[in-house]
């Protein structure tokens, strides 16, 4: 077979065609030769394909470090999967008119085999293969980068480039996972037309499965299954969080009315009391803290007193306070509310008078201790002092 035309493409003469001849045959070729009597044994591509794979990957990977050597590892990593990926080569394969040149067994002998793109990206890796065998590795860099110049030159001017493992191994690495592993799980089809498919795994765990024509189109799209089932789970951690984060902003508002909210449920149970009791009593503290001049004042405990009692922790016990236990915290908290100011020794009176006339301040005394311990950390700090008020 005559290969001028090729080497003149490449721009480069061979000084052992046997290595030439290795590259363009097709194992599908060698096996049936090899299988007739006294026949001399005819090498197949398969190896120098090994081989070529690792020269072109050190050209590639060389170049684009000498290119842009302050470029992070990953960005690096997805221009030279770009660039040596099968549809790059098999591409680079196609102009070089190298189907026509590939012998293939009688299986594999039809026309659309010799396009197909796992042949065509085999033989171009061979080729680089033999080349450097033949020529040496700076032979073997010239014709590597003159053939795939096109793919080069594409690889750094696109922004974004498609390379599934290499973007699933980088998500990984970020979560500091990194025994990342491939597999092929099932081969099916004949020797020359076989489907691989491949399973990817991250720490014994599989995190998707995909299928090929070759094993490297097998883990790029188990890689990309994976991929997406990551965006997936990533997805919903989201929106839960969001409806978590939500539901805790509404509880606090669902309790707020505005300002003064606190003294309507106080207001209602001592109106609903009857104060059957205590209507004498009842009335007292009403009139004895607005007597006193210092409702100002007073209001920061009557609040406090409002609020605790809203939340239920002066709240009477049912069947033990009586008829117009209702009244019972309120009167209690204006007590210690005006026994702060000297000025309310008159009004605070009427409150104690109150609770005795009711009979229920043994039972009131547990809710008395704690309004006082509350309203001596709400009264002013003059009042805590001691000093004296003007309530004239």
């Amino acid at each position: 077979m005559h290969y001028d035309e090729l080497q003149r493409k490449i721009n480069y003469e061979f000084r052992d065609l046997s290595l030439l001849d290795a590259a363009m045959t097709h194992s599908s070729y060698a096996n049936e030769q090899n299988m007739k009597c006294g026949a001399r044994r005819v090498m197949h591509n398969e190896t120098l394909e090994f081989l070529g794979d690792a020269v072109l990957g050190f050209t590639i990977a060389e170049h684009l470090y000498g290119a842009s050597p302050q470029e992070n590892e990953g960005g690096l990593s997805r221009k030279r999967a770009a660039i040596v990926c099968e549809r790059s080569l098999a591409d680079c394969a196609r102009a070089l008119g190298i189907g026509c040149l590939i012998r293939l067994g009688k299986s594999t002998g039809k026309a659309k085999d010799r396009d197909k793109p796992s042949i065509l990206s085999d033989a171009m890796e061979a080729l680089f293969a033999a080349v450097y065998l033949d020529g040496g590795m700076e032979a073997a860099k010239r014709v590597i980068l003159s053939a795939l110049g096109s793919a080069v030159t594409a690889s750094m001017t696109v922004s974004q480039i498609t390379d599934y493992k290499t973007c699933l191994q980088e998500q990984l690495h970020n979560g500091k996972i990194t025994d990342i592993e491939y597999a092929v799980v099932r081969e099916t089809g004949p020797d020359h037309d076989k489907t691989f498919t491949s399973s990817v795994a991250a720490n014994g765990k599989v995190l998707g499965t995909g299928s090929g024509s070759t094993k490297k189109e097998s883990e790029q799209n188990a890689a990309r299954v994976a991929l997406a089932g990551l965006a997936g789970a990533q997805a919903e951690r989201a929106a839960a969080t969001q409806a978590l984060t939500a539901s805790r902003l509404a509880a606090p508002q669902a309790g707020l009315a505005g300002p003064g909210a606190g003294a309507g449920p106080a207001a209602e149970r001592a109106q609903a009391s009857g104060a059957s009791g205590l209507a004498g009593a009842s009335g007292a503290p009403a009139q004895a803290l607005p007597a006193s001049g210092a409702a100002g004042r007073v209001a920061p405990q009557a609040a406090a007193a409002q609020a605790l009692t809203a939340s239920g922790l002066a709240a009477p016990q049912a069947g033990l306070a009586g008829p117009g236990a209702g009244a019972g915290p309120a009167a209690e908290w204006a007590q210690p509310a005006g026994a702060q100011a000297s000025g309310l020794a008159g009004a605070s009176g009427a409150p104690a008078q109150a609770l005795q006339a009711s009979g229920a301040s043994g039972r009131g005394a547990p809710q008395a201790a704690v309004a006082q311990e509350a309203v001596a950390q709400a009264a002013p700090p003059a009042q805590k002092r001691g000093a004296a008020c003007d309530c004239t």
